[in-house]
């Protein structure tokens, strides 16, 4: 007798597991379901838009900056980000058989480390061939993700036509 309710329990304990473990799989499968559908009309919408204004999604479109002068670009991006310039230099230099480099250094005061992540990104999309070249930081003692100051130096090389030699 105490075999046979042993043996019926852990039956009764065993239909009760496939069942939970069926009603766990199928609520993730549905789960899942309405995620790809909510990911799928997100595509159908940015696929819309872009039919519909293709001259923004364009990548000329992105890069806004042209060959925009860096220390305006600079300036204009950190404005933009909420970020206090301290200081802003800008030099050129030659760079080699028929390049010249445009160099900015420009110094940041107590910058919020999210903010400059976001200001370098911007730099990169809207520079037009622009590179950081250098990148100093010296973080803040008192406040976290935080820097006292952050100097960058942001440099483009310029293609220069040299002048045609007469014999």
């Amino acid at each position: 007798m105490n075999n046979s309710r042993l043996s019926s329990w852990t039956l009764i304990g065993m239909v009760l597991s496939a069942g939970w473990f069926a009603a766990d799989r199928g609520f993730s499968a549905f789960v899942r379901e309405r995620e790809r559908d909510q990911s799928l009309s997100k595509l159908i919408e940015a696929r819309t838009l872009v039919t519909r204004h293709p001259e923004i999604f364009k990548e000329d479109g992105m890069r806004q900056g042209g060959n925009q002068p860096l220390k305006s670009l600079l300036q204009e991006s950190g404005t933009k980000h909420g970020l206090l310039v301290g200081f802003l230099s800008e030099s050129e230099k030659e760079a080699g058989k028929g390049k010249r480099e445009s160099q900015v250094s420009a110094r940041l005061i107590r910058t919020p480390h999210e903010k400059l992540v976001r200001f370098l990104a911007d730099l990169e999309t809207r520079g037009s061939g622009a590179l950081v070249k250098e990148i100093h930081l010296r973080p803040s003692k008192e406040v976290s993700d935080t820097y006292e100051d952050a100097e960058i130096v942001y440099s483009r090389a310029i293609a220069v036509e040299e002048p045609v030699k007469k014999p």
